[in-house]
């Protein structure tokens, strides 16, 4: 692990707020195995790798309805 991991850890709630999500989303995403947690204690943390990566894996808008905007 290199330290800029060591610098970018979040609680549910800062994950949830960075992923534009609510808390009972995020936990719906944790659970389907899409995004990955950590624990310290009864703490769960979230790496901001995993929550780019999970911002990276979301659909192209331009991907949806054939590429029609909505």
């Amino acid at each position: 692990m290199n330290n800029q991991a060591l610098k970018h850890l979040y609680t549910v709630a800062e994950a949830a707020q960075l992923m534009r999500v609510g808390r009972t989303r995020f936990y719906e995403i944790l659970k389907s195995g899409r995004i990955s947690a950590i624990k310290n204690g009864k703490t769960t943390l979230i790496r901001g790798d995993a929550i780019a990566r999970w911002i990276d894996n979301l659909p192209e808008i331009n991907t949806l309805n054939g590429g029609q905007n909505d």
